[in-house]
């Protein structure tokens, strides 16, 4: 369904996301406009395998798929090449706490962990807006560390590759990635690649921290720092 208003589509979805409504409700609407909602006949023709799907009273339904994280990608964190640092984020949805956690960690060429970021965002409920509101935490740290050489790694395939891509579509979280290239678009060289989480490990670890404190751009807490130590030499 499209909606025209005289002002292009964008302006649509735009209006969608900036509704002042529950962030649930926003949600809904965009995927129903876009025809997204995950019923079994969308995932199949998404070449979802519906069968693993189970569903319970006391359990809830996990489709890995969903959001776009398949096989591919590398398992291992890999060093970046001298003069360069790597950002690795990740998110997840806390369902009990009606929100997402957010983690960010920064390495040098060398593997050492130079800056760590974990944010609660409340009200976020969708995990590839979770993702991208990650990545932008990353985007920020960047650009407030004043980096111009590094690749931004992530295990969401779908927010990779919108942060590849340089055209502009119309899907839910397009504002934040529009948002983040624009923050990044001082440096000098930026890279995307897709991880898979057990190379995403030190990140994933931030985000299980950020259910209970945010630690935005800030040295953690000496317990925290030495749990996370143990997830930065897991990671390779």
């Amino acid at each position: 369904m499209v909606l025209k208003l005289g002002y292009g589509r964008i302006d649509v979805y735009l209006a969608v996301y900036l509704s002042r409504v529950p962030n649930r409700v926003k949600l809904f609407a965009w995927k129903l406009c876009k025809n997204a909602i995950p019923t079994a006949t969308n995932l199949v023709k998404r070449k979802v395998d519906v069968g693993v799907i189970k569903s319970s009273l006391g359990g809830e339904a996990h489709v890995r798929n969903e959001v776009g994280e398949t096989r591919r990608g590398t398992a291992k964190w890999y060093k970046p090449p001298a003069g360069s640092f790597k950002l690795n984020f990740d998110a997840a949805i806390h369902k009990d706490l009606n929100g997402a956690g957010a983690g960010v960690v920064v390495r040098n060429n060398e593997g050492c962990c130079i800056r760590w970021s974990s944010k609660f965002f409340p009200g976020i409920i969708d995990l590839e807006q979770a993702a991208a509101l990650a990545a932008r935490v990353a985007a920020i740290l960047a650009r407030d560390l004043q980096l111009t050489n590094m690749i931004v790694e992530g295990d969401c395939l779908s927010v990779i590759k919108k942060l590849k891509d340089g055209a502009v579509d119309d899907s839910y979280i397009s504002p934040i990635i529009q948002d983040i290239k624009k923050i990044l678009s001082g440096l000098d060289k930026v890279e995307f690649n897709h991880v898979k989480r057990e190379g995403n490990m030190a990140a994933h670890f931030l985000v299980r921290n950020s259910i209970s404190q945010n630690y935005c751009f800030s040295i953690l807490p000496e317990e925290v720092a030495l749990a996370i130590s143990v997830y930065l030499i897991s990671d390779e």
